[in-house]
């Protein structure tokens, strides 16, 4: 098998990763605004025990949002929820007891979340900064007296929770956007077809074989493959059918060559084998069992038989050639194997 199979298969859905990491978000909320619950009625703060009781039933109905893939509504919610949870918390029990650290964590969210658009981002921060500005001169005065012992662990408490949740998001976001970047190298990189390389990127592992083997390595072989009479399955059968021929072949072919070996789609019908460290007569025997097993294959499409057949033009180069002409080398010996009746390999060596 090649070694570019790990970009030929196709880009995994990262939504249902997401959708726990929400869910299990919610669920934390849950279980910090029950222990609010619990604190605040315990300190005679009857008002926040009350919220914090709405609250733990806002968490639990918002996982509806998450069941209907609408997570953008539920972040907003959230968003809402800390910000109403921040402002009622530190007006009530003061600003020592850290319930405005959360501030930070909201402008955190607005700037990384990728959910929001650009104008939402700019809304929620401008609000943002206007409700925590308001709350420094409303937050002195406390409704509610709380013991400096308890004042402090609120402090404490309110710390860790901001400190590990921005740790833990900027981990998911470090991770959702390090996977994004795999995506779009593998969308830049591979024939959305067939899953095979495109042909830059092809072009780029034959100049690094090219240049290794003018350093001393092994010589290499380039295989050029075109699809016989390609057009007749798209003028008998349709498109469709031309698609499902291309991709027979390439899987053939992915699942034929050694490991090692890249494969990609060159264009059209034509399909490039780039064989290092392998000698003419190796590379004749690989050609030829590819040959030979798409041949012998029943393909069949829409309940009609196809007969799938390939053209092998070879080359090997010495190191003075340019990676260009090693190509132009191996079409050559692909047109002369098209004029010797097709369904052949014919190999031409510099």
């Amino acid at each position: 098998m090649s070694d570019q199979q790990s970009s030929a298969a196709p880009a995994t859905s990262l939504g249902n990763h997401y959708d726990a990491f929400f869910a299990a978000a919610t669920k934390s909320c849950i279980l910090i605004h029950l222990l609010w619950l619990v604190l605040f009625w315990a300190l005679g703060v009857m008002p926040m025990a009350i919220y914090n009781f709405v609250s733990t039933c806002f968490f639990a109905w918002s996982l509806q949002f998450l069941l209907g893939k609408h997570n953008r509504t539920w972040a907003l919610l959230v968003h809402m929820e800390v910000r109403l949870h921040m402002v009622l918390a530190s007006i009530m029990v003061g600003w020592d007891t850290g319930f405005h650290y959360y501030f930070f964590l909201l402008i955190f969210v607005c700037f990384m979340n990728p959910m929001y658009g650009r104008g939402m981002r700019i809304f929620l921060a401008v609000s943002d900064v206007v409700i925590y500005l308001l709350l420094t001169q409303y937050a002195l005065r406390p409704w509610y007296t709380v013991d400096p012992l308890y004042t402090e662990l609120l402090n404490i408490h309110n710390i860790l929770i901001v400190t590990i949740t921005i740790t833990i998001l900027s981990s998911v976001f470090r991770k959702r956007i390090t996977e994004t970047i795999g995506d779009l190298e593998m969308a830049a990189n591979t024939d959305p077809l067939t899953g095979l390389l495109n042909r830059r990127s092809m072009f780029a592992r034959l100049e690094r074989e090219h240049a290794r083997y003018q350093s001393g390595a092994a010589s290499y072989c380039v295989l050029l493959c075109d699809i016989d009479d390609f057009k007749m399955f798209n003028d008998l059968y349709g498109h469709d059918c031309g698609d499902y021929v291309l991709r027979e072949c390439a899987q053939a072919i992915r699942g034929l060559v050694r490991t090692g070996d890249s494969v990609s789609r060159w264009g059209g019908e034509e399909f490039l084998i780039l064989l290092p460290a392998t000698d003419p007569e190796e590379a004749f025997h690989i050609a030829e069992r590819i040959r030979s097993r798409i041949q012998h294959t029943v393909h069949t499409f829409q309940g009609a038989e196809l007969r799938i057949t390939l053209t092998f033009g070879l080359s090997s180069c010495p190191p003075s050639v340019s990676v260009s002409d090693c190509i132009n080398q191996a079409d050559n010996a692909l047109m002369q194997g098209k004029q010797e009746g097709k369904n052949c390999v014919v190999s031409q060596l510099l």
